[in-house]
């Protein structure tokens, strides 16, 4: 299950520093469910209400597990406001909407980044020295 591994992530890029990656889990069920609500008080809510920006950051550290690339900040969910723009943290939350749609043959094909190690956990066995009691 995509959103119960915690191994399963996708990075997404803001289109104004292509080179800082912030990394995200998958989102269950009810935390995308949330997360389409956002959007519907963005879309009801005053342009400028600072309660809907509360909410978008809010939004965002549910499923943020990780940056690289940001410039002189490690990794901290709670700096999210200081290392993003209000239009960057948008392009994030719509980018995570985006890849919870996604199925899962569509994510193995998409050519998407992985952070999970490639090599086995664990050598195969030598099918010469298996036992047959």
């Amino acid at each position: 299950m995509l959103a119960l591994d915690p191994n399963e992530r996708f990075s997404a890029s803001v289109s104004t520093d292509n080179k800082a990656k912030f990394w995200f889990r998958y989102m269950t069920g009810r935390e995308y469910r949330a997360a389409c609500e956002l959007d519907v008080l963005r879309r009801e809510s005053d342009t400028f209400d600072p309660a809907v920006m509360t909410a978008l950051y809010d939004s965002l550290r549910v499923s943020l597990v990780g940056w690289n690339g940001v410039e002189g900040h490690a990794y901290d969910p709670a700096k999210l406001e200081d290392v993003t723009t209000a239009s960057e943290a948008w392009e994030l939350h719509y980018k995570s909407l985006a890849a919870g749609r996604v199925s899962v043959p569509e994510k193995n094909e998409s050519g998407s980044e992985s952070d999970a190690s490639s090599t086995p956990s664990a050598p195969d066995a030598d099918p010469e020295s298996a036992s047959t009691g």
